[in-house]
Order: C-alpha cells, then sequence, then structure tokens
C-alpha cells in the first residue's frame, strides 16, 4: 500500500521582503567597504606619522654633521694658511715635522654623507604637497637648493684634493722620507728616523709653491662657501622639522 505524503505548499516572498534582504545586504556590504576605508586611513596616517618622524630624526642627525664638519673645515683652512705660510717662509725656518704634517694634510677632505632616504619616501608618496603641510614644500624646496649648491662646492674641494694627491705632493716631499710618517698620525708618537729632526734640508721649488699657493687659496674660497651652505642647510632644516613636528601633534 503506498503512502502518500501530504505536500506542504511552500512560502512565496512577498516583494517587500526581497527590497528588504536587498537593503540589508546592501547596508552590510556598504558599511564593510566604509570600516575598511576607515582601517586603511588610520594605518596609513599611523604610517605618515612614523615616516615624517624619521624624517625628522634623520634633519636632526645631518645637522649634528654639519656641526661636526663645520669644525673640520676651520681646521682644514687653518691647514692651508700654515701651509702657504711654510712655503713663503726661508725653508731653513721651517719645521721639518710641521711642514710634512702640513703638506699630507692638506689633501685630505670629506664629504657630509646626508640621510636623505626617508625625506625622499615621504617626498614620493606625496606628504609634502599636500594641503596640510602648507608651506612645507616650499621650505623643502630651499633646503635642497642649498644641499645640491654644498654638493657642488665640496666636489670642487674633493677635485682639488686629488689632482695635488695625483700631480704635486711627491714634487714636495723627500721620497725616503714619506713612507715613515706613520708618526705624524699618532699622539705623542715621536720619529723613528732622525732625518725628521730640524728644519727643511732644501726648499720647494717656486713654481710648484706658487701653484699650491694659488690652490691653497682657492681651496679656502670653497671651503668657506661649505661654511655658508651649512648656514643655509641649518636654517632651513630648523624651519623643516618646527613644521614636521607641529604636522605630526595634529
Amino acid at each position: 500500500m503506498e503512502v502518500h505524503h501530504p505536500h506542504h505548499p511552500t512560502h512565496k516572498k512577498k516583494w517587500s521582503e526581497y527590497i528588504l534582504e536587498f537593503v540589508m545586504l546592501f547596508t552590510a556590504v556598504t558599511l564593510g567597504f566604509f570600516a575598511e576605508n576607515i582601517r586603511e586611513g588610520i594605518a596609513e596616517k599611523h604610517k605618515k606619522q612614523e615616516l615624517l618622524a624619521a624624517v625628522v630624526k634623520d634633519f636632526k642627525t645631518d645637522k649634528e654633521e654639519f656641526n661636526r664638519h663645520r669644525l673640520l673645515i676651520k681646521q682644514r683652512i687653518e691647514i692651508c694658511d700654515n701651509y702657504t705660510k711654510f712655503l713663503q717662509m726661508d725653508y731653513k725656518n721651517v719645521n721639518k715635522i710641521d711642514f710634512y704634517l702640513a703638506a699630507i694634510t692638506y689633501g685630505e677632505n670629506k664629504d657630509v654623507v646626508f640621510n636623505e632616504k626617508s625625506r625622499n619616501d615621504a617626498e614620493a608618496k606625496g606628504y609634502f604637497t599636500d594641503e596640510a603641510s602648507g608651506d612645507l614644500s616650499t621650505i623643502l624646496n630651499k633646503y635642497n637648493y642649498h644641499l645640491n649648491d654644498y654638493k657642488l662646492v665640496n666636489t670642487g674641494v674633493l677635485e682639488k684634493c686629488k689632482s695635488y694627491f695625483n700631480s704635486t705632493i711627491y714634487e714636495v716631499l723627500d721620497p725616503n722620507l714619506i713612507l715613515k710618517t706613520d708618526f705624524l698620525f699618532i699622539n705623542k708618537s715621536q720619529p723613528v728616523d732622525a732625518r725628521f729632526n730640524g728644519n727643511l734640508d732644501h726648499p720647494v721649488d717656486k713654481k710648484v709653491a706658487d701653484k699650491i699657493i694659488f690652490d691653497a687659496w682657492l681651496k679656502k674660497v670653497l671651503l668657506v662657501a661649505e661654511l655658508r651652505s651649512f648656514d643655509s642647510l641649518d636654517l632651513y632644516a630648523n624651519k623643516a622639522i618646527e613644521k614636521l613636528q607641529g604636522e605630526k601633534k595634529e
């Protein structure tokens, strides 16, 4: 005997129920979209604050380097003065150790290693050109102008030092003694070769001396220009730091 199960009629949804379900689904998706945007906005703001904090830190590190290099540049200017003074004196009155130290250190120079990565990253992300940054972009443009100016001047100094070591210094110093000058760079050290005692044995060729004197004057001009570049870089670094720290507090 067959058993017949009664069929229950299915519920037929009304249009209003379809509309309600659609509205609920649409609302859920929309709220999720807005929530994700808010989350990404908060994350992006946090990343921006971290990067701007790194920019401030790098500016402060660079300012410390400026101060350190100011002292080094003033020492190099003094070396230029001492070296040219020795070249113009009667060689019999020039202490040999002092002369060798001036002649060797005259060709030494180093440039500042700038911390530019965080600043370049922030600039690439447009953090310096949005409305909140205001005149920060202008400040940084001026900073970069003086930075490029410093690099150009420093390249000139480095070229002069390179040329001196490549083509001039060997005409000034005794090749038999130059390899025994390590003591000059060790505090309170004494020469191991007695030939370093006393004053110079012979004068520097006048043509060579005149060339060094003229090059030393040019080098001093460039070194003074480096000092002025540091003053300008300091000024705009301070303005940028002040502006960036104000932004971070917002």
